[in-house]
């Protein structure tokens, strides 16, 4: 299991972004090797967002990032929000997301 680690501050509206992502989210979950993914927004700060992305292994989630289709939403996500994103490996949990 691979984590996708990517924050996102946006440039505009709040909800647009919001909206955008949740178009953005359906495609990525119909993806071989996606397994989930959770969007949190900053409690101090309502233009900063962490999307932390579950995948089975790094070549499925490098595959799907490769795809044109995934550009096509990048290229409208960077007209929303500035981004920084990594690929990251589990090294310890505990418990269950809420």
């Amino acid at each position: 299991m691979v984590m996708f680690i990517t924050k996102f501050t946006v440039k505009g509206e709040p909800e647009q972004f919001e909206k955008f992502f949740a178009e953005h989210a359906g495609f990525m979950s119909s993806q071989p090797g996606f397994v989930s993914f959770q969007l949190v927004r900053s409690a101090g700060d309502p233009l900063s967002y962490l999307n932390i992305g579950q995948w089975q292994t790094v070549e499925d989630q490098r595959r799907v990032t490769q795809s044109a289709e995934f550009r096509s939403h990048a290229a409208t996500m960077r007209e929303l929000v500035d981004v920084e994103a990594g690929v990251y490996l589990p090294v310890a949990s505990a418990g269950q997301p809420r």
